[in-house]
This record gives C-alpha cells, structure tokens and sequence, in this order.
C-alpha cells in the first residue's frame, strides 16, 4: 500500500510537514508492506496562483501540476496534515482540491481513496480544518474520508 501524506501549509518548514515526517519516520516506516510519501503543498507555490490570469511561466505551473497530480494517482490512501489559519483551511490546500477534480485532471486522481485527516494547531485550535476538509472535499474529489480523524493541539509539544 502507497500512503501519501500531504502537508498543507504553505509555510516552508510548517508544523505541518514536521507532523508528516514524525508519522513517515516513527510509524509508517515501521510497517510492513506499506510505502509512503509527502507531497509537501509549500514546495509548490505556482499551484496556489493556477487560476490566476498572470502567469508568465507556463511551463512551471505545468511541470509543478503534473509532479502532484502523479503523486496524488499513484497512492493508494492519503493522509492530509492541515493546520488551522484563523479556523481555516490553507488556500493551497483548497487549490490541490480544485486541481484534482475531474476537469483539471483529466480524471480523479483521488476518487474512492480512503482519506484521514488531521488538524494540527499551536493551540488548542484544530478541530475547524476536519470539518472544512470532509465537508468542502467530498464531492468533486470522490475521497472515501475514514469517519475517524486526528487532532494534534499544542503541536509545537508534541514534536519536542
């Protein structure tokens, strides 16, 4: 099994993608049969302006839309690690959504995966990105969302 875990901050160096390395390193990694990886959503910021109508390096968007898109058609289950900005979800994230939907993907390349996700916040936030996340992404992206999910509050003390 293929398990992606994507880190939907747009913050390089995130709690987000220190989230997703601590699961790849200390659970994942340790389970038989079961490959992993992170599609970090910071790595790729050309993905959060797509439908904007200024682009001047078409090319890069291109190139960026099709290095996701094939992570995200490869995987067999998908972790989504998503911090809470002000009860939000991060635009990057909501973007990945839209650019997985059938019209931008010439397909659905998350369709009838099973899908967990986590809320992380350096608080005692994080429940607002589960609802949001299950809520908003159902439909057009086709994900089997698990009815459990995580909540990582005061994440900055879980790492230590």
């Amino acid at each position: 099994m293929n398990i992606l875990l994507v880190s939907a901050s747009q913050r390089a160096d995130s709690n987000s993608i220190e989230v997703a390395r601590y699961l790849q390193t200390n659970i994942l990694n340790d389970l038989d049969s079961v490959q992993s990886g992170i599609l970090d959503l910071s790595l790729y910021p050309s993905l959060l302006e797509h439908y904007g109508t200024s682009r001047d390096d078409v090319t890069s968007l291109d190139n960026d839309k099709a290095e996701v898109l094939s992570l995200l058609y490869a995987c067999d289950a998908v972790v989504f690690i998503t911090p809470e900005w002000g009860g939000m979800i991060p635009p990057a994230l909501i973007n990945l959504f839209l650019l997985s939907a059938n019209g931008s993907a010439n397909g659905l390349p998350l369709a009838h995966k099973p899908a967990f996700a986590i809320g992380i916040s350096t608080s005692n936030g994080g429940s607002h990105p589960i609802s949001l996340l299950k809520g908003y992404t159902a439909k057009n992206s086709h994900l089997a969302w698990l009815p459990l999910h995580g909540i990582i509050q005061n994440v900055e003390a879980f790492l230590a």
